[in-house]
C-alpha cells in the first residue's frame, strides 16, 4: 500500500536535491513503477548527479519514447546528451524545446554547439543566426559562432571574433582559440604570443 507513495516522495526527494536517498526509493519501486515516466525521469537525474551521463541519456530516451513533449525529461535529455557525446539527442531535445521557449537563449547557443559537433553546420548557423539577431554582441553567442568558424575551416573568420572578444574583457579561453586560429593560419609567432597571454 505504501509503494503507491513511493513516486511522489521520490519527486519530492529530487526536488530537494537528495539524491543519495532518492535512488533508495528508487531501488523499491515495483515493476510496474520502474516502467513509468516518472521512474526514467529521476532515473536520469539520479545518473547526471553521479556523472554516469551514458546511463543517465538512456534513461531520458526512454522517458521521452513515453511522453515526446515532456519539458524535464526535453531538458535533462538535452543536458546529458551534450555530457554524453549524444549530440543528435540534445539537438532534437534543445529543437522542441525551443517550439516551448522560442528564442531562449541558452537553448539555441546549445543546440548550435550539438549541430556542430553532427557536422550540420549549416542548421547551426541558422541557430546562431536567431540567436545572434534576438541577444546581439552577446559574448556566448559570438564564441559559438568563433567555434563554428573553426569547424568550418574558416579560421580567418573567427579570429575577427577572438580579437572582439579579446578586447574587452576577455575569457581565458578566448586567448587560447585566438591563439589555435593564428596557429591554424600558419601565423606561428602570434599564436606563440595569445598563448602566452592564457
Amino acid at each position: 500500500e505504501l509503494k503507491k507513495f513511493l513516486p511522489s516522495f521520490a519527486l519530492f526527494l529530487h526536488d530537494q536535491g537528495r539524491y543519495d536517498e532518492m535512488e533508495k526509493i528508487l531501488m523499491i519501486f515495483s515493476e510496474k513503477q520502474r516502467n513509468t515516466l516518472t521512474y526514467n525521469i529521476l532515473l536520469g537525474s539520479y545518473y547526471d548527479y553521479t556523472g554516469d551521463y551514458d546511463f543517465a541519456a538512456h534513461a531520458f530516451s526512454k522517458a521521452l519514447e513515453k511522453a515526446p513533449d515532456n519539458e524535464m525529461a526535453l531538458r535533462g535529455a538535452a543536458r546529458v546528451g551534450m555530457l554524453a557525446e549524444e549530440f543528435d539527442m540534445a539537438a532534437e531535445a534543445y529543437g522542441k524545446l525551443l517550439k516551448l521557449y522560442p528564442g531562449r537563449k541558452s537553448f539555441l547557443v546549445n543546440r548550435s554547439l550539438a549541430l556542430i559537433n553532427l557536422g550540420e553546420y549549416d542548421e547551426a548557423a541558422k541557430s546562431l543566426y536567431e540567436a545572434d539577431y534576438k541577444y546581439p554582441n552577446d559574448k556566448y553567442v559570438i564564441r559559438t559562432k568563433a567555434w563554428l568558424f573553426m569547424y568550418r575551416k574558416e579560421p580567418s573568420k573567427a579570429l575577427e571574433l577572438y580579437r572582439m572578444l579579446t578586447a574587452n574583457d576577455p575569457a581565458p579561453d578566448d586567448y587560447l582559440n585566438m591563439g589555435y586560429a593564428f596557429w591554424v593560419m600558419g601565423n606561428y609567432g602570434e599564436a606563440a604570443k595569445a598563448f602566452r597571454t592564457f
